[in-house]
């Protein structure tokens, strides 16, 4: 039986109507937490190594400055900059960074901000193995005895490599900190022989630590499916599509809570609230001035301040514009199982 000459014309004009209401994927942006506006020069200085090798602090510090330099508006200087320097050798007494003495450096450069950290690991490991060549060959014994196998050992390598940093981007002025974070990369290559060496793999989870940093400090744009005036809630992937879910634990780190807006909401006050749903109490609110510099809105929430002050459970995000609700979404935040 032929079931496409059964199929009804109006059930195909229902699937193309369901097909078009699908949000189209949007790039949204997504914003640091601090006023990044307000920085115009930022001093890269060595990281704190926690590792046995000894140039991690330095390799981390010079990625980060790298990046920024490449992809934020901000001028960069770097300890390089200021030559031998006492003041450069004395921020690490014995071995912690010493944020005042680093502040202060900063400061009489010209800086507004300080961006350091530590390097928690950086280490590379290659494993060999012995591993047979399982092809078969025909002779007179395959023939009479089913498949014989050539028994030629092949020498196997893995590399697979780590680096960990934490980053501590502060306040020249004050030595407060502005943004703390912590990030992993890691790379691995494998084959007879692998196609690069152990320190080039270990690059190249130096360079995906230093990426994912680089998106806390500043904006860029990741993608979601979000229809116009919609508020979903999403993952943090960084580095990653973002995917709109519901459900969060502590492993996830953060959220975002992401709306769409256009030009129509030019000055008008929005606000943003997270809510314990059970307590019908505020957990987070956003208020700010629509600007039409960008269509999407997305606010990243970190997920322990919320457990801390109010514990797991199921939440609200909503908004509203000039006072009238728009919309909302409900989510849960849960314990790992």
């Amino acid at each position: 039986m032929n079931r496409i000459s059964h199929f009804h014309p109006l059930s195909l004009l229902v699937l193309l109507a369901l097909a078009g209401c699908a949000a189209p994927k949007i790039w949204i942006t997504i914003e640091p937490r601090f006023d990044y506006r307000e920085i115009s020069t930022v001093a890269v200085l060595p990281f704190e190594n926690r590792s046995d090798d000894p140039d991690a602090g330095e390799v981390a510090a010079g990625k980060l400055a790298a990046l920024l330099a490449d992809r934020s508006a901000w001028k960069v200087i770097t300890w390089r900059d200021f030559g031998p320097s006492p003041a450069v050798d004395s921020l690490f007494t014995g071995g912690r960074l010493d944020t005042a003495a680093a502040s202060r450096l900063a400061k009489s450069a010209g800086a507004d901000a300080v961006l350091t950290g530590a390097v928690l690991q950086y280490k590379s490991d290659q494993t060999h193995e012995v591993r047979l060549a399982n092809d078969p060959f025909p002779d007179e014994t395959t023939l009479q005895n089913g498949p014989a196998f050539d028994d030629e050992p092949l020498d196997w390598y893995q590399i697979d490599a780590v680096a960990e940093f934490s980053l501590a981007f502060l306040d020249a002025a004050s030595g407060q900190a502005i943004w703390t974070d912590a990030r992993t990369g890691t790379s691995s290559d494998r084959g007879e022989p692998p196609h690069l060496s152990e320190a080039e793999v270990l690059d190249k989870a130096a360079d995906a630590a230093a990426r994912k940093l680089l998106l806390g400090l500043i904006p860029h744009q990741e993608r979601a499916r979000v229809r116009r005036g919609d508020l979903v809630t999403c993952g943090e992937y960084i580095d990653h599509p973002m995917d709109i879910r519901s459900s969060f634990t502590p492993r996830d780190g953060a959220f975002y809570v992401v709306m769409e807006l256009n030009d129509e909401f030019t000055g008008k006050e929005i606000v943003l609230a997270v809510k314990d749903i059970a307590a019908d109490s505020l957990v987070a609110e956003h208020r700010f001035t629509w600007d039409d510099t960008q269509d999407t809105r997305a606010f990243r929430e970190e997920i322990p301040p919320i457990v801390d002050k109010a514990w797991y459970g199921r939440y609200r995000a909503s908004y509203s514009i000039d006072g009238q609700a728009i919309a909302h979404t409900d989510f849960t935040l849960r314990a790992e199982e």
